[in-house]
């Protein structure tokens, strides 16, 4: 996976998130979505049985984060956000390889997120980790979104 970089790259430790990187997690979702999961969404969305929370940890606080489900049949992004001043330094391609990592140690074969139409900058971002648009979902309130998929190969998978 590569990224067009504009800052030096900025080297993060991909970790479990705990209970002390929720509030950080919500500065920087607030700062990132148009419609941002609020803390009571956020915590449902963690505990439920198949769903994953992770951090990029830089020094003491967070750079990112992401939110995905496992499932025996794929991984489903349901969240990444990168800090502003983290944005463009590598920290949202370190979390989208760990997940696709952990895809391929699952022996699951693609990993998918859903891109508002409207998240040009997303849509971008995610092409240039290897993912490719594979549907277009419409709302009945008429919003559309992307469906994005990266294929996990035999090669990933070792």
């Amino acid at each position: 996976m590569t990224t067009t970089l504009t800052a030096p790259s900025l080297r993060v430790q991909v970790r479990w998130i705990i209970r002390r990187d929720l509030f950080p997690a919500l500065l920087i979702d607030d700062e990132a979505f148009a419609e941002p999961w609020d803390e009571i969404a956020f915590r449902k969305r963690l505990y439920r049985h198949n769903t994953i929370g992770v951090v990029a940890g830089c020094g003491r606080g967070i750079a990112g984060f992401a939110v995905y489900e496992l499932s025996k049949t794929r991984l489903h992004i349901l969240r990444v956000a990168v800090a502003v001043d983290a944005r463009r330094r590598g920290v949202g391609t370190q979390l989208v390889a760990w997940m696709v990592e952990r895809a391929a140690q699952a022996g699951v074969a693609r990993v998918a997120v859903d891109v508002d139409e409207r998240n040009l900058p997303g849509q971008v971002f995610l092409k240039e980790c290897g993912f490719r648009a594979v549907n277009v979902l419409r709302s009945l309130a008429g919003e559309v979104a992307y469906r994005m998929v990266y294929r996990v190969t035999q090669e990933t998978m070792r």
